[in-house]
């Protein structure tokens, strides 16, 4: 199957806009749309992409490239933005984390859902656009944000599911304990804050039980969400993961951007293409001992159903693992 490598060495995504962000508060900012607007040439415009709020909610627009691109955390989003700030000429475009990408406020990028309708349309069905998407190994990415995500020095987990803050004395500390305790028992053992979750006090399992289901959040949540079903059909790039640098290539070939942003200018030194990195020809055994590692056979069934909508859906063309182990065509 394809996207099966885990590259989490290589997974670059420092996606922290969100930690301001809670899905209940984002489902606030979301504009009511009646379930009698239009649809016109085949497009659903009741889908939240053609509104204009949170960091990856409507795909991101290159007018001078004719490029409409649908980022989806945990896929490599900062190395995405960074590069399409270099394209709209921003000198700084690579100044990270010192300048967060992420924020639409500050990063200087378009957005679909600040467009009106017709250009929507324009460049939701115009065959001189390309409308891009780069998509992830469902269970990979499942397993990368709960290594990134949940282990992770920043926390995220606390901040956004569990609530939980920095205290300044050993009494705000023990009532936060007893409100979780009350209210929200797996939180608890991600107390106190300031405590780094491990492997051991936070495990992939308890993650996937306890939070991957009722923490709505779009780091883990299906790819195939990233829009509206009908409106999958427009895509008309679909990038992997598991080859990355030659899909981002093949993309940037194609608007006619490569040897300006994508062939150079990238690494520590500037001197690597976009997403250029030396692999190791173990890279494929390291992915199959991080998923036998982490997925037992029943974590692996309930993530799969959690993903199964990925797997249905046709424009991702993802195959389904076998969960006996008895097709090695199918195996991850």
């Amino acid at each position: 199957m394809r996207g099966a490598s885990i590259a989490f060495d290589a997974d670059v995504e420092v996606d922290e806009t969100s930690i301001e962000e809670s899905s209940s508060s984002v489902q606030g900012q979301k504009r009511k749309i009646s379930e009698s607007d239009d649809l016109d040439d085949g497009i659903d415009w009741t889908d939240s992409i053609f509104q204009r709020f949170e960091s990856d909610n409507d795909p991101i627009v290159l007018e001078s490239h004719k490029l409409l691109f649908f980022t989806i955390p945990k896929n490599s989003c900062t190395e995405w933005k960074q590069l399409f700030r270099r394209m709209m000429g921003y000198d700084n475009w690579n100044k990270f984390p010192f300048l967060h990408p992420h924020h639409p406020d500050t990063n200087g990028l378009k957005y679909l859902g600040s467009y009106d309708k017709d250009k929507q349309k324009e460049y939701m069905t115009s065959p001189e656009w390309t409308r891009a998407i780069f998509i992830r190994d469902p269970l990979e990415r499942t397993l990368s944000a709960y290594l990134n995500k949940g282990l992770s020095e920043e926390r995220y987990i606390k901040k956004m599911c569990c609530h939980i803050q920095p205290r300044e004395t050993d009494e705000e500390r023990q009532q936060e304990l007893q409100y979780l305790e009350a209210h929200n028992k797996s939180c608890v053992p991600l107390t106190p804050f300031e405590q780094q979750p491990t492997a051991d006090t936070f495990t992939f399992e308890t993650f996937v039980n306890e939070f991957m289901w009722q923490c709505n959040d779009k780091h883990w949540r299906p790819q195939s969400q990233r829009m509206h079903d009908k409106n999958w059909k427009f895509i008309n790039f679909v990038g992997r993961f598991d080859d990355l640098e030659g899909d981002a290539r093949r993309l940037l070939e194609r608007i006619g951007a490569y040897e300006e942003f994508g062939s150079n200018g990238w690494g520590p030194d500037g001197s690597l293409a976009m997403f250029q990195r030396a692999r190791s020809d173990s890279t494929n055994t390291h992915s199959r001992d991080k998923i036998s590692q982490f997925y037992s056979p029943a974590l692996l069934e309930k993530v799969m159903d959690y993903l199964r909508g990925d797997y249905e859906n046709p424009y991702m063309n993802f195959s389904l693992p076998d969960l006996d182990g008895k097709d090695d065509s199918a195996s991850i």
